[in-house]
């Protein structure tokens, strides 16, 4: 691209950020639309949060992706934040609109979006069982509860934390039954087998690290089973899943979903998703496999 006087900024703040695909990933999408864009990844220290999201506003950055550590604590540095960055307590998203800078989170919308296009799974009244009780797990849940989900179960191996994210969720979320179960309860078995949906929120089977050890031979010929994990794209979870002949769905989606949605927000334009997930993909590489 041809960089100007008048091209605009677009980044990324975190520690580490050096690893983020999200530059060639947003890149590729600025390219297939033409726009005088540029995206960087910037390494920003939590000691320095305040000083670069202050910096959007003195250089005229249009907007920033905001990833690991600092989705919480950049939420006392916005004018405003919308209704699910509010809900979850975690801002993924700025936006600059003429120096007044909003907070959104896309995480969950982009995970529902990923989920109902690549497998067709209507939400509504629906059951699902969620794995973990992080920040994922927190997306995940409340996308899946104001998606219209009507039964959600979460389960952890720390279970105070499970019942911690399900009180939280069923007060912002009521007319959804919320409920945590530890993760070695004999009752999991039982609860697997009536429901629709199982996703993996946690880092487990990253980089082939441990496993998801859950029954899912218990599921029904017609659920679907989610892993957020995205390296490798292809998780011991799925692939056991796909030998059942169970439908699944890679966390590559809720990664294209998510920043899908930040470009729209801060262009304007409809994202060109399917660019976006082959330069995923390519920046991937074999790791990702």
């Amino acid at each position: 691209m041809k960089i100007t006087a008048a091209t605009e900024v677009l980044a990324i703040f975190g520690d580490p950020v050096s690893h983020s695909i999200s530059p060639l990933m947003q890149g590729a999408a600025l390219s297939a639309l033409d726009l005088d864009m540029v995206y960087l990844a910037l390494r920003v220290l939590p000691a320095d949060l305040e000083s670069a999201v202050r910096a959007m506003r003195a250089l005229g950055v249009r907007g920033v992706n905001i990833t690991i550590p600092h989705k919480v604590a950049v939420l006392d540095y916005l004018d405003d934040v919308d209704d699910t960055a509010r809900a979850l307590g975690a801002v993924n998203t700025i936006l600059n609109s003429n120096g007044t800078l909003k907070g959104y989170n896309t995480d969950a919308v982009g995970y529902m979006w990923s989920l109902e296009g690549e497998t067709g799974f209507t939400p509504h009244g629906r059951s699902a069982v969620v794995i973990g009780a992080g920040g994922a797990a927190r997306a995940v849940v409340y996308g899946l509860a104001t998606g219209g989900v009507g039964r959600i179960v979460i389960t952890n191996r720390t279970v105070s934390r499970a019942r911690a994210l399900a009180e939280e969720l069923s007060a912002v979320c009521p007319g959804v039954e919320i409920t945590a179960l530890s993760l070695g309860s004999p009752e999991l078995a039982g609860i697997m087998e009536k429901a629709d949906l199982l996703v993996n929120a946690t880092s487990l089977g990253m980089g082939r690290r441990g496993d998801v050890d859950v029954p899912i031979e218990r599921l029904a010929p017609d659920a679907v089973v989610s892993d957020i994990v995205y390296t490798p794209m292809d998780t011991d979870l799925l692939t056991r899943a796909r030998g059942l002949g169970l439908k699944t769905h890679g966390g590559l989606g809720m990664l294209v979903g998510q920043g899908a949605k930040s470009f729209e927000i801060w262009t304007g334009h409809k994202a060109p998703v399917k660019v976006m997930r082959e330069a995923a993909v390519q920046a991937l590489g074999p790791e990702g496999g």
